[in-house]
């Protein structure tokens, strides 16, 4: 009888150490949400671009980080993500927005200093240069967001179709500049 407590109290003392030595090797995570696909700048968030990860409870995030997936369904992306990135709330705006009647939407990236005083509603517009001919003007543009990096400023504007599609190739070929303007 003695042994046979003596190897029920050592093999409760080894199943207690054990427990004890899984758990301290446990540690505390969280939840929070990831981009499971590319988000390109305009994207609008929907359940199966996102995916839910744990990670330790002492891992340096910021404070906008989110951990529910319902809270940015509908929500429009204005700092690009790339598979695997942390979705924080400052790289979400506000529900999609729709341009005017008539309007489009055109992201425009230029040198930082060259937006460095812009705000989102202020009025713009661009001057244009073809190789061989003088600059041009297009404008009549809204700002409707801004997303800052290293050394570009991003920029979703507002303007009527003519407008984007007389840009456009003057955005591709990188010939223009950002002009601001003062419209009634």
């Amino acid at each position: 009888m003695r042994k046979t407590l003596l190897i029920a109290v050592t093999a409760a003392i080894i199943f207690a150490l054990a427990v004890f030595l899984f758990l301290q090797g446990q540690e505390a995570t969280r939840t929070v949400v990831v981009a499971a696909q590319d988000m390109p700048v305009g994207t609008v968030v929907d359940e199966n671009m996102l995916r839910v990860v744990n990670i330790p409870v002492g891992s340096p995030l910021g404070e906008d980080v989110v951990e529910n997936v319902a809270d940015i369904i509908g929500k429009s992306v204005i700092i690009a993500r790339t598979e695997g990135d942390l979705v924080p709330l400052r790289a979400l705006g506000g529900e999609r927005m729709m341009p005017h009647p008539g309007f489009g939407f055109i992201t425009v990236t230029v040198p930082i200093q060259d937006a460095h005083s812009l705000v989102v509603g202020d009025k713009i517009a661009f001057s244009v240069f073809a190789h061989g001919e003088g600059a041009g003007t297009v404008g009549d543009f809204a700002v409707r967001a801004i997303t800052n990096t290293d050394n570009s400023s991003h920029l979703l504007i507002e303007g009527d179709l003519t407008n984007i599609l007389n840009l456009s190739p003057f955005l591709a070929a990188r010939s223009f500049i950002l002009m601001r303007k003062a419209w009634d």
